[in-house]
């Protein structure tokens, strides 16, 4: 075949759905079930994302593009966040919104406005090796400015810690936000729908779907790849790709192919990581249907079915929170469940009685979340290429490549991008 693409997620499908209206792709994923970390369980008619998931900008958004490059129809619940301090009050937008907001105290806002303003004319790819928290301290030492920009930059970047998070991610998201109608949204019809029709696509155009189906490596001919092993089979194909978090690439790849210190950089990536907990709910605990922060610590979350309502049976509710937690955190079982104890006192103070109106919680204990978190070393500008530096037609897509944008974002525009690059690669096959 033409492209044999390993891993069924976001990426892999999307890359598949583009390159199957020109050339002849299989996916093979690992797992019984398509998606990735994007995937859906069905659960006593509750359906279940794998953690949170929205999508930055809504039908402005690289997934509405996506979507549109593919000629296939999509449709967003379109809100703007919400911060809860105590209430809730709006996410500010535009410079009206900065002096007008009730977040911090009259005497701030003009602070706040001038950080803002500032964030907003950086040149991204100048400031790759500066953090948020720096940025924010040659501003302002109040700490109300700081507790705020932590919960909207963090949410967005999916990095609250801005002594991490780098300001390249932050001016690049920031400049994206200012511009949009709104924050985010939800899919309607949930993220089956997205999964769905990306492998209706493939499969209409005659692509192959291999569920089931783990690649335990790479046959590599001098600077070639020549295809896969699955099984006891061998996958011939004129380029391959890894559509996974490039951490495990030597799991299919022998190291000693690739230099060392690509095999470095790509293994040291650090991930996002964190809590996610669904709360299947009894009855309607709130009317509220767009994106919802808190402030120190950062959380964020949703009610999906006041979103979508097919995700939980008529009369009930389905509640999915994330709490950001450092990754070299996640194996202490401690630590870990004292901070799903603080995000449930914290959910309690923002909807009395939500714990005793749970018919049944599931909690997440997720290493990865999105494959490398927003700091210096990991933006957008220094993460990998699309393309293998040492097999020419090994290709990457995933969030741990290049392309610009935070969470899933990531991976559908390393779609795109890695479908050009692979197109003009089998280009030359046909002369």
């Amino acid at each position: 075949m033409d492209v044999a693409i390993v891993g069924g997620g976001i990426a892999g499908l999307s890359l598949a759905a583009l390159l199957s209206e020109k050339y002849s792709v299989a996916v093979f994923e690992k797992s019984r079930i398509l998606g990735g970390r994007a995937r859906v369980l069905d659960r006593e008619g509750f359906l279940l994302d794998y953690g949170i998931h929205t999508c930055r900008f809504s039908d402005q958004g690289v997934l509405a593009e996506l979507f549109k490059k593919l000629g296939l129809e999509i449709k967003f619940h379109s809100s703007n966040a919400i911060v809860y301090s105590e209430r809730f009050y709006k996410v500010p937008k535009g410079v009206m919104g900065f002096l007008t907001t009730k977040l911090v105290p009259f005497g701030a806002r003009l602070t706040l406005l001038k950080l803002m303003r500032r964030l907003l004319k950086v040149n991204p790819r100048d400031v790759v090796e500066i953090t948020v928290h720096d940025f924010i301290k040659d501003v302002t030492d109040r700490d109300d400015i700081y507790r705020l920009v932590s919960a909207l930059i963090g949410s967005g970047i999916v990095c609250p810690d801005m002594r991490k998070a780098s300001l390249c991610e932050a001016a690049a998201f920031a400049q994206k936000a200012v511009k949009s109608r709104y924050t985010g949204g939800y899919p309607i019809g949930g993220w089956r729908y997205v999964i769905d029709n990306l492998r209706k696509k493939i499969i209409e155009n005659g692509g192959e779907i291999k569920l089931n189906a783990e690649v335990s490596r790479v046959e590599v001919s001098g600077n070639i790849a020549e295809g896969l092993v699955v099984g006891d089979d061998f996958v011939k194909a004129k380029a391959v790709v890894a559509a996974f978090p490039l951490q495990n690439i030597c799991s299919i790849v022998d190291r000693s192919l690739l230099p060392k210190s690509f095999v470095e950089k790509v293994e040291n990536l650090e991930p996002t990581s964190g809590i996610s907990i669904d709360l299947a709910l009894k009855e309607r605990v709130s009317d509220i249907d767009s994106l919802i922060l808190t402030l120190q610590p950062v959380i964020m979350g949703q009610f999906t079915s006041n979103i979508y309502s097919r995700t939980a049976p008529e009369g009930k509710q389905l509640a999915t929170f994330y709490y950001p937690l450092p990754y070299e955190k996640m194996d202490d079982r401690g630590y870990v469940s004292r901070k799903l104890e603080e995000m449930k006192e914290r959910l309690e103070e923002m909807f009395p009685g939500i714990i005793d109106k749970t018919e049944w919680e599931r909690v997440l204990y997720l290493k990865v979340v999105d494959g490398a978190i927003p700091k210096p070393g990991q933006t957008f500008c220094e993460r990998p290429d699309y393309v293998c530096p040492t097999i020419e037609n090994l290709f990457f897509a995933g969030d741990t490549t290049r392309a610009e944008g935070n969470g899933g974002d990531i991976a559908f525009r390393s779609a795109m991008e890695c479908a050009e690059r692979i197109d003009r690669y089998l280009e030359k096959f046909k002369y």
